[in-house]
């Protein structure tokens, strides 16, 4: 869905990022549970199924012959989805970032545009337009939400680019301190509470930077 029309007020560019970032939280809340409902009624299909076998070895065969769907629902499916999204989530600080650019451009009068701006990665060529335009500095209109922010890049690119997997110590650390890193595979496994606090510190960053463009009168 377009998330701004060049030439509107800041305050409805801010409406339809809020509204986006609002149908991502849905959309997380929906699916995820909906994972949790299969999975608790493949459980209770295969329990029933196990108590209509009186010898307790061919019990346990026939549990083994169904643990594989098992952990299907209850790891490998819920983490595919939710690293996919976390990817998505981040591809709005992107797109927004751009949206925010266009209408600078368009409201100044601008001839050079955001692709013309070559710093480092594409956040950073944002980042570097937005303060030719206005002199605001993103990263100072909320310096821990920013730090935030970039460590959320750091786990979108190891994802992206390394499939999950790392061997950096540093971001490992990181990672189990957000409990977010499978022990046994050694992969990164979003969990829905960082997803959720992922869409809530974007909404933060992005109200904050509204404010500050509305505030001198850039947009």
């Amino acid at each position: 869905m377009p998330i701004v029309k060049l030439g509107v007020p800041s305050s409805w560019m801010k409406m339809h990022t809020d509204i986006y970032l609002d149908e991502m939280r849905h959309y997380l809340d929906t699916i995820h549970s909906q994972f949790v409902q299969i999975l608790n009624d493949f459980e209770k299909r295969v329990d029933e199924e196990a108590k209509k076998i009186n010898d307790e070895k061919e019990r346990d065969e026939f549990y083994e012959w169904h643990s594989d769907d098992y952990w299907r629902y209850k790891e490998s499916f819920p983490r595919l989805f939710l690293n996919s999204l976390f990817v998505s989530i981040y591809s709005i600080f992107e797109t927004q970032l751009e949206s925010i650019a266009k209408a600078l451009k368009k409201s100044k009068k601008e001839v050079f545009s955001f692709s013309d701006i070559k710093r480092g990665n594409y956040i950073e060529s944002a980042r570097k337009y937005i303060h030719v335009l206005t002199s605001i500095d993103i990263k100072n209109v909320n310096v821990t939400l920013w730090a935030k922010l970039g460590e959320y890049q750091q786990i979108r690119n190891i994802i992206v680019h390394e499939n999950g997997k790392t061997e950096n110590r540093t971001m490992i650390v990181i990672l189990k301190d957000h409990a977010i890193y499978d022990e046994d595979s050694k992969e990164i496994s979003i969990s829905k509470t960082y997803a959720k606090e992922f869409i809530s510190d974007l909404k933060a960053f992005f109200n904050q930077l509204y404010s500050e463009l509305e505030k001198g009168k850039h947009l």
